[in-house]
């Protein structure tokens, strides 16, 4: 996708309305499941897509040195995304989700490899406000809802409601 000049900035409603059209097509799998939005991904992409964790590629002492959190790298034939699995499942999907935003807002091009580290770039931000605007598609009105999981469809599904037993 042509974004013109990529040094200008995206306006806010542009990216929640990319993110809309992409999410009509290619909705976020609830509950979260990693080869079935690759799947979907593949399919609308035209090539592979596929998901690494960081653990298996970088020794945990060098990652937490790093300033990344995931990756996207895109070569003729496949696209990769690569993501923190350190964290829970809601942040592993956030890496993601913002990750897919980087290809779908056009900041990728072929050979070309993208790192989820400092939001300070409009690049980044874009990516990360992309995210949020699926997320929220997704999640509804509650931002602390937690994504479920596949393998534990009755976990705790909101923040809020988790912290509400705390007295």
């Amino acid at each position: 996708m042509d974004r013109g000049n990529p040094d200008t900035p995206l306006d806010r409603r542009v990216i929640e309305k990319r993110a809309a059209d992409f999410a009509a097509h290619v909705p976020v799998p609830v509950p979260w499941n990693l080869d079935e939005y690759a799947r979907l991904l593949t399919a609308e992409f035209g090539k592979p897509v596929r998901f690494r964790p960081l653990s298996e590629e970088v020794a945990p002492q060098d990652l937490s040195e790093t300033d990344f959190s995931g990756a996207l790298i895109e070569s003729e034939h496949s696209i990769t995304i690569y993501f923190d699995d350190s964290g829970g499942l809601s942040h592993q999907q956030d890496v993601i989700l913002h990750e897919v935003g980087h290809r779908v807002l056009g900041h990728v091009t072929q050979d070309d490899v993208l790192c989820r580290s400092t939001f300070a770039s409009p690049r980044e931000s874009e990516a990360e406000q992309f995210a949020r605007a699926l997320l929220y598609r997704f999640r509804g009105g509650d931002t602390l809802q937690l994504a479920p999981h596949v393998d534990d469809p009755h976990g705790v599904r909101s923040l809020g409601g988790a912290l509400a037993d705390i007295e």
